[in-house]
Formats: C-alpha cells, structure tokens, sequence
C-alpha cells in the first residue's frame, strides 16, 4: 500500500491492482481557481498516472465542484462506463435525506437554507455548478500562507456585520495593515446565538491585541458593540449604514481585490473557510443572495477610508491630521 497528497511525489513500483483518488481538491476555494485546477490535473496525469500499470483499477471519488475537474474530465472523455458512475445527492426529488440512518432530512434542509446555492449543488448534490457572474474570482484576490510580513506593522483592527436575520451570519473579518494591504489573518463568521458569540468576539479582540474595532450598529448592532466595549481594551466604535448593500459590495470590490490579502492555509470547513466560500460564490448584482462577507469587507473598506488610512497623506485640518481627530472621537466614545 501507498499514499500520498495531491502534487505530492510517488516514486517506486506502480499500482497493478487499484488506485483510487479521494477529494483531490481541498475545498470550494482549490476548485475555484484556474491554476489550481490546472495544477492538479497535470499532477493526476503525470505522477499519479504514470504510476498505474495496465489492468489496474481505477476509483475517483470527490465532490463535484465544477464540471472541469478531474472526475468532469475524465467522464467527458469516456474514461468511465456510465454504468460505473456512482452519484449520491444528499436530498432526493422528493426533498428526503437519501438515508435518515446518515443524516437526518431535517439537518439537509437547514443546512440548504444556510450555505450559498451554488456551494449546496455541488457539495450535497454532486451537481457542479460552473459559477458566472462571481464579482470574486480566485485567482483575481491576493493569498498568503498564514506567515505574515517581517516589516513593522501599521495597525491592527476588525470590523463586524452583526446579523439581522435568522439565517445570516456575524462576519468579523481581522485585518493587519501593513503599507496598503490588509492581511485578513482572523475571521469570526457563524450564526450562533449572541450568547455565544459575545464571549467569543471578546476572546478575540483580547487574544489579537485589536486595537480599533468597527460595529455595524444597524438591527441591535450599537447594543451588541456597547456589551462587547465594556471587557476590552479595544477601542470600539459604530456607525449605521443606510446605503443600498449591493451597490457598496460592486463599488467597494475592486479596492477588496487590490488591498485585501487572505489565508490559503485555513481549515476546511473552519469559520474562515466558511466566509470564503461565501465570498467566492457572491453573484454581481443579484439580489436576496447570502453576502456577510463581502458586505463585512466592504464595511473594512469605508472604516479604513474613515481612518484616512487609504490616503497617503493625510490632509492637515485644524492643526490636526484626520486620524488624530479620529482617534479623539474612539476615546471619547470609550470614556
């Protein structure tokens, strides 16, 4: 028996009885990007091909993220017997779980109501669904690996789109500032109760050492901003929005592409893992679609535009620079 990752070296003798691939990509973000896919379908031919010897079985099993992937591939050009293709959907047409034992049909049904449709087809349904018309694409955001630059830091500080709905989501993406980027290096995003994420936005903001924090103070948000305020050292602040949300996500996403940096080493399913999917299946100008996240960086956005961070001088203003003013306003509100 051998294993090995994906774009992983297999050396030695060949398989002359059965190879078998298992979700060769990570996640939604792995299958979403051009190069990533390319990369790992050159791998599956190459190394991993030239390993299997005639005769030998052959068994991929993954999700169906997108028609072009391996299994897409190699069922496009007939690499499979249409009686040897097994597909499993979570819900029947009857809307039931395609087995109670598994998992129950009520928890498919919640989870359907939650998560983007495009991400329920192709992880639940095995339909992959080619995504047109995402404001963002993969390979367009800037990534890095969870080591963040050696040179001084300018400021740490977060924002947090509380959540309104029964099915939205509290996004809090972290961000340290560094020139002008923004390396996006925590991010709460879930549905729980306040109960839970109170304590938890608080943990943060200590365990990060969050210098400025910025509430939406729209549907409770100012109350929920006001508890936090009082057990942290963070200066925490909050402002209603009235502008129309897809029309600020479509302006603000091109400043989210040029300054915002994210994580390509996060857990699959964590919280972070989460808020990009839903940043990566977000349609352009569509509305009623799940958009906490790109609505919360679009938040980083006018907070950073506030702070007169996105400026690179600062204009003089009454003896005073914008971001002392500012400064003086956090205090007072804290005091």
């Amino acid at each position: 028996y051998f294993g090995g990752g994906t774009g992983g070296t297999i050396i030695g003798i060949g398989a002359s009885m059965l190879d078998i691939s298992d979700d060769l990509y990570r996640g939604i973000t792995d299958a979403l990007s051009e190069s990533v896919n390319q990369k790992t379908i050159e791998w599956s031919e190459s190394a991993r091909g030239s390993r299997v010897e005639r005769g030998c079985c052959q068994i991929d099993v993954g999700t169906r993220w997108r028609t072009n992937d391996i299994i897409g591939i190699n069922e496009a050009r007939g690499d499979y017997k249409k009686e040897n293709i097994i597909k499993v959907s979570a819900l029947t047409k009857k809307n039931k779980s395609f087995c109670e034992d598994v998992q129950s049909t009520e928890h498919y049904l919640d989870v359907k109501n939650k998560i983007a449709e495009p991400i329920w087809f192709a992880e639940y349904q095995q339909e992959p669904v080619d995504i047109k018309g995402r404001l963002f694409d993969y390979d367009d955001l800037k990534w890095y690996d969870g080591k963040l630059p050696i040179d001084s830091m300018d400021s740490n500080l977060g924002v947090c789109d509380v959540a309104d709905e029964g099915h939205d989501y509290l996004s809090a993406p972290f961000a340290k500032k560094y020139g002008d980027l923004y390396y996006i290096y925590d991010w709460v995003f879930t549905d729980q109760p306040v109960e839970v994420t109170s304590p938890l936005l608080k943990g943060v903001l200590d365990e990060n050492n969050v210098n400025l924090m910025r509430f939406e103070s729209n549907n409770g948000g100012r109350i929920f901003a006001l508890e936090i305020a009082k057990d942290v050292e963070t200066n925490v602040t909050w402002q209603f929005t009235t502008s129309k949300k897809e029309t600020r996500i479509f302006t603000d996403s091109a400043w989210i592409k040029n300054h915002c940096v994210f994580r390509n080493d996060v857990k699959a399913g964590s919280q972070y893992d989460r808020a990009l999917q839903q940043l990566l299946t977000y349609l352009a100008r569509v509305e009623k679609q799940k958009d906490d996240a790109p609505d919360s960086l679009s938040m980083l956005r006018r907070f950073t535009d506030e702070l007169g961070f996105n400026n690179r001088k600062l204009e003089e203003k009454n003896g005073r620079s914008n971001w002392e003013s500012i400064e003086i306003g956090i205090n007072q509100i804290n005091i």
